[in-house]
Formats: C-alpha cells, sequence, structure tokens
C-alpha cells in the first residue's frame, strides 16, 4: 500500500508568502503559479499533490483579500484560474466543456507489388496513421445554466477590468464573450419575469 502526500491549505499558504511576498526573484510567483498548475494537473484518482479545488479557492480568497497581484497577474495564473473556474462550474452542472477536436489524418500509400511469372503489377494501399498529440484542454465550453448562475464570473470581470498584462486581457474577455454566447442548444432557460 503506498502512501500520499497531500499539501494541506496552511503549507500553501507558507510557500505561497515565501515566493510571492517575501522573495525578492520576480520569477518565483512564475514558478510557484507553474508548480500549482503542474501538480493539479498531474493529480490522479490515487495520488494528490493539490487539489485543484483547495487551491482554487485558495487564490480565489487571496484574490478577493486584495492579497493577489491581480493588475500584474501573469499568464500562466490566468490558466491556472481559468482551469479552476471551469472545473468548479462543470462540477455543479453549470457547463459541459469541450475539448478541441483534431482531425484524424492518415497517409494512404500505394506499393507496387509483382504476381507470377507475367510480371502483372498490382498495386495495394493501406492507411498508416500519424500519431496526434492529444488534444489540449481549451476554454471552450458550452452552459448548462445561465451565466448569472456560473461561480466566480466576478475573478474573470476582475482581471478583464484590472489587469495589465496584454496575455491576459484578451483571454480572460474571450472567457467573458463565450459565458455570455455558448449556450448548450437543448437547455431552454426559463424566463424570470
Amino acid at each position: 500500500m503506498s502512501k500520499t502526500y497531500s499539501i494541506s491549505r496552511e503549507q500553501l499558504n507558507k510557500v505561497y508568502i515565501l515566493l510571492n511576498t517575501s522573495s525578492p526573484i520576480e520569477s518565483d510567483q512564475e514558478e510557484f503559479l507553474i508548480w500549482c498548475k503542474s501538480s493539479c494537473d498531474a493529480s490522479t484518482a490515487s495520488v494528490v499533490i493539490l487539489d485543484l479545488n483547495e487551491v482554487g479557492a485558495f487564490f480565489t480568497e487571496k484574490m478577493q483579500n486584495k492579497e493577489m497581484d491581480v493588475k500584474n497577474m501573469i499568464e500562466v495564473g490566468f490558466d491556472f484560474l481559468n482551469s479552476y473556474i471551469l472545473s468548479a462550474n462543470e462540477s455543479e452542472g453549470s457547463l459541459e466543456r469541450i475539448m478541441k477536436k483534431t482531425a484524424y489524418q492518415s497517409a494512404v500509400r500505394s506499393y507496387p507489388s509483382y504476381q507470377g511469372g507475367y510480371g502483372t503489377m498490382i498495386s495495394y494501399s493501406y492507411a498508416k496513421p500519424k500519431v496526434q498529440p492529444e488534444p489540449e484542454e481549451d476554454a471552450t465550453f458550452k452552459l448548462k445554466k445561465e451565466t448569472k448562475d456560473l461561480k466566480h464570473l466576478d475573478i474573470i470581470w476582475n482581471l478583464a477590468l484590472e489587469c495589465q498584462n496584454e496575455n491576459v486581457v484578451p483571454k480572460a474577455i474571450d472567457f467573458l464573450i463565450k459565458s455570455y454566447t455558448s449556450f448548450v442548444d437543448e437547455i431552454e432557460f426559463e424566463s424570470s419575469d
């Protein structure tokens, strides 16, 4: 039986303080966020280093308490928060994630084959699949509930309005546009009269 180790919120806070508030090295915040995102992404059913919902709630709290710098949010920080917000809303049944689809491509090749004494040429072909990378997760989703029912949408609004990082703002705006325009066709929303 293997033992797993999960980092507690207190331990995460200590690392956050060391790397984000006490460190004179600017890249420490980025490395910390990369580590958080990769640790959450690498979690499996049997091994959890950082729980996405726990870490997402941690960062949400830091942002609401103005302890985290929204104005200078880096791209990996937004990507992490985006993953958390999508996951939280998906588990609530508010949205359905859609993966990027890559077209399956195959190469059809003909090879000549000689048969018999007369040198009759017969050709045949077969499909050889090209190795395709796994599709990457994107912020593409379909809403199952009304936009007003999405959890943590205020975080994205805050980033879209206050962030000064030219790579984060378009992603935040894109998320907001999708959250107001991406509805599941079968769902009919009840109007509140």
